[in-house]
């Protein structure tokens, strides 16, 4: 894994794949933080940052990417503090800036995915910024639906996010619709107070589930979902949210991760994605 700035250069099972962290332009920072997801900390990695700043930091993470490096990415992707499909947060020139980078250095590009909520996607000047780069590469929404189970997702005790079953249906729709692809993230261990062995089988059920709505909303020349598997690591809000006995508690290591992708890799493919952007005070899995 190659680190540049707050890029990363990284093997997925499509090849080589670089990842961009913005950060929102909105001074008051992402716009769900406040109301939900109150125990994470990627909105406080920065906020209310000029275009510019955000446009030249893209610029020096790719300047010092290995020229050969650049020829062989395939994918990349576009995350924030914030959403990047919303115009607040990330301005027009900042994405178009952003995205025309990515088709013009990346020569061999073929996947560019964007990271969004079905709240924002779903709306017509959401699926109009990601039309706007449809063409020669196949363009990606990026879900955090993170678990299947409705309780883990969206109570107070668990993720507190308000992403629905019904969200996810219509997402599947919309790529289906609009020739889009579709990445999801999913999370190993959606709250550190699981056990490990009932956070494996969750993980197993949600990707389960994502393939049989690929299934289901299959396209005409079907792309097969990308899961994104994020193994919990463990930061400062988690241990103000669920208190201080989540610093004893067993995390999943590269032997549940192992297993998950063994068991699911010839249901759709998986990147695993194993960084804690800096904010991880625990964890059990190591680096790529």
């Amino acid at each position: 894994m190659l680190k540049t700035e707050k890029g990363l250069v990284r093997q997925s099972p499509r090849g080589l794949r670089f990842d961009y962290l913005l950060k929102t332009e909105n001074a008051q920072g992402c716009k769900f933080y406040k109301t939900q997801c109150d125990h994470c900390n990627i909105p406080d990695i920065g906020r209310g940052t000029p275009p510019q700043e955000n446009i030249m930091g893209l610029v020096r993470a790719i300047a010092s990417i290995d020229v050969n490096d650049l020829r062989m990415i395939k994918q990349a992707d576009l995350y924030c503090t914030g959403n990047v499909l919303d115009k607040d947060e990330v301005g027009n020139n900042t994405f178009e800036v952003a995205t025309r980078l990515f088709i013009s250095v990346f020569s061999n590009l073929s996947h560019i995915g964007v990271d969004t909520r079905p709240e924002i996607a779903l709306t017509e000047t959401g699926t109009e910024r990601l039309l706007e780069i449809k063409g020669h590469h196949y363009v990606e929404p990026i879900i955090g639906y993170e678990t299947h189970n409705d309780h883990l997702r969206t109570s107070k005790n668990g993720l507190h996010k308000t992403i629905t079953r019904e969200h996810m249906e219509a997402i599947f729709r919309l790529v289906r619709d609009c020739g889009l692809g579709l990445q999801v993230n999913v999370m190993l261990m959606p709250v550190p107070t699981m056990e490990l062995r009932e956070a494996v089988e969750e993980a197993i059920n949600t990707i389960t589930y994502l393939a049989k709505m690929s299934e289901r909303f299959r396209r005409t020349e079907p792309q097969p979902v990308l899961i994104n598997l994020h193994p919990l690591y463990v930061t400062q809000k988690m241990v103000a949210k669920w208190g201080e006995e989540i610093l004893r508690r067993p995390l999943p290591g590269d032997a549940e991760i192992d297993e998950v992708v063994a068991r699911c890799k010839d249901i759709l493919p998986i990147f695993v994605g194993r960084y804690d952007e800096g904010l991880g005070i625990r964890k059990a899995y190591t680096d790529d």
